[in-house]
């Protein structure tokens, strides 16, 4: 334990410290996008394209005491469009033009109706999804070559507190929003926990931790 928060502490003060958490956000950015579909929209790919290139042409050619503003300013623009508002549009779809979402992860999905099943006083654990949102477009699963069926039917597989969390998240987005989505709490948790990271590696790389 010891040798490993030594490591941590070295990596801090690497001098590309940051640039691995920024590539950290550009990659998991980048799975997300093109899970989403979103690279089937021709708007975004200009986008993101062009923000990629202004991103390296700041990272290996411009020189200025303002680079960690425009690299902020880039990397900020670059997850939103290629997480926050892709994420959105998912999210409106499943809401409102439910024809046109894409498959919602059966483990977000799950615990959303595992929820529901504990306020109804009724045990997450004990009972089935089959007659639920879950069973409706999650019934197999592609494995090995062939479809099986989705082990998330018969029982929920996660510890309680996932469901809880995210249920009492959903209170708060229903009181917001007028409906509630997992995904939105996922994304408070990417966002807040990357902002914290990247602030801990500065903080340490410039001696103030």
């Amino acid at each position: 334990m010891l040798r490993m928060f030594q490591w941590l502490n070295k990596a801090c003060h690497h001098t590309h410290a940051p640039q691995f958490i920024e590539s950290f956000v550009l990659i998991s950015c980048a799975v997300v996008f093109f899970s989403l579909g979103a690279h089937t929209s021709p708007v975004f790919i200009v986008l993101v394209s062009v923000l990629a290139t202004a991103y390296l042409l700041v990272l290996f050619i411009v020189r200025s005491s303002h680079i960690l503003m425009y690299k902020i300013v880039i990397l900020s623009l670059l997850v939103l469009c290629m997480l926050v508002v892709p994420l959105f549009i998912q999210i409106y779809d499943r809401q409102f033009a439910p024809e046109y979402a894409l498959t919602y992860h059966d483990g977000a999905l799950q615990s959303e109706i595992a929820f529901s099943f504990f306020q109804e006083a009724k045990n997450p654990y004990s009972e089935t999804y089959y007659n639920t949102e879950l069973g409706q477009n999650e019934v197999y699963r592609f494995f090995m070559g062939t479809n099986i069926l989705n082990p998330a039917l018969e029982h929920y597989v996660y510890l309680p507190g996932t469901f809880l969390l995210g249920g009492l998240a959903s209170l708060a987005e229903n009181v917001l929003f007028g409906f509630s989505d997992e995904r939105f709490l996922y994304l408070f948790v990417f966002v807040a926990s990357t902002a914290l990271l990247y602030n801990l590696l500065y903080a340490y790389r410039f001696g103030f931790v």
